[in-house]
């Protein structure tokens, strides 16, 4: 069986990858920053659902789902900001960026792919949705002096609005692990549908209805 490694999330505009690079590159630099093993910039996203190994017949009712959620979601704006650590600064793991969803629609359209997906037999996730977007993580051969320094330094950092993310479409991207880092491939993408404007055709039609008038 053809078992593919994948998950679903939005990719991220080029300016604001070059600002991750830039931002990764001073951490790097900071005490306790070679503790870590920073993530390419190209390879973050924002991700919503990882399905882990799928078998390739049923991408198919992956791409469905995700369909299905993108026609009834309008595109939506997310701030990104804020610098942080899992599990926390004291014991960090993860070193992340926030995101700001003032109107929760990351949570709903999280939701509605949990729904979706679970109707065709994908496990749902059981751990809380934490939107973040993942900048790198702590080595498993860090000294704990190490450790502690970073979480220091992740804590003081003074971060501001770095960018934003137009959520306007959602991927299906497989991964293929490799030495040199995670290798990704997009497999479906779908928009998102703002429902509030008309369709082309409705548009034509009404342009047309003006033209004969």
């Amino acid at each position: 069986m053809n078992l593919i490694r994948t998950f679903i999330a939005a990719e991220l505009p080029g300016e604001l990858l070059q600002t991750l690079g830039k931002l990764q590159r001073t951490l790097r630099d900071a005490p306790g920053g070679r503790a870590v093993n920073w993530v390419r910039s190209e390879a973050i996203h924002l991700t919503f659902k990882f399905l882990g190994d799928v078998p390739q017949d049923a991408l198919p009712l992956v791409f469905a789902g995700i369909e299905q959620v993108c026609a009834k979601q309008p595109p939506f704006v997310v701030q990104v900001s804020g610098l942080g650590c899992f599990p926390n600064s004291v014991r960090p793991r993860v070193v992340w960026l926030g995101l700001q969803d003032e109107h929760q629609e990351m949570q709903h359209m999280k939701q509605a792919l949990e729904n979706e997906l679970a109707s065709s037999g994908f496990s749902r996730e059981d751990r809380a949705f934490q939107p973040h977007l993942t900048l790198g993580r702590v080595r498993s051969s860090a000294l704990s002096s190490e450790i502690e320094i970073l979480g220091r330094s992740i804590a003081s950092y003074e971060s501001a609005v770095l960018g934003q993310i137009n959520v306007s479409q959602l991927s299906a991207i497989s991964s293929t692990l490799s030495s040199g880092g995670g290798i990704y491939r997009i497999l479906y993408q779908a928009p998102l549908v703002d429902q509030r404007k008309p369709s082309g055709d409705v548009e034509d039609a009404a342009s047309k209805q003006q033209e004969s008038a």
